[in-house]
């Protein structure tokens, strides 16, 4: 995973993300996919993985996303923007993140040990899977 220092060049602006990030219960956040990698189009959207403060129950954490998608699309002045709490991500998206990011606010340190999958999220991940499907076909 990169520093921020790489995060210089990228088509996003990210400093306009640490701002929003900065008035929000987030201790770490990393933005991956393709801005992260640099090859981002017109099309791309803006994927950023976060760990939200731990005080915060499930309700919170997800009202706080909810948030911050909502200031980050009215700073970025896009609605192309992804945000998933990084403790609630499935093995393979967690693989891609830890391997493409680059940690844009906070600390690596505050990040989840890639070894140790949270089982829960695993099972979100498949909910969230089962959710999309159900939705696809209604």
């Amino acid at each position: 995973m990169e520093e921020i220092d790489e995060a210089d060049s990228l088509a996003v602006d990210t400093n306009a993300i640490i701002e929003v990030l900065d008035n929000a219960p987030v201790t770490a956040a990393v933005l991956y996919g393709s801005h992260a990698r640099g090859d981002a189009t017109a099309d791309s959207d803006v994927d950023l993985a976060v760990v939200f403060d731990d005080s915060l129950g499930s309700v919170e954490t997800t009202q706080a996303r909810l948030g911050l998608i909502e200031r980050l699309t009215a700073r970025l002045g896009t609605d192309d923007i992804d945000v998933v709490p990084l403790a609630r991500t499935h093995a393979t998206l967690r693989r891609e993140i830890y391997d493409d990011g680059i940690v844009l606010y906070g600390s690596p340190d505050a990040l989840p040990a890639m070894d140790d999958p949270s089982p829960a999220a695993d099972q979100m991940a498949a909910f969230d899977e089962l959710l999309t499907e159900i939705e696809r076909v209604v």
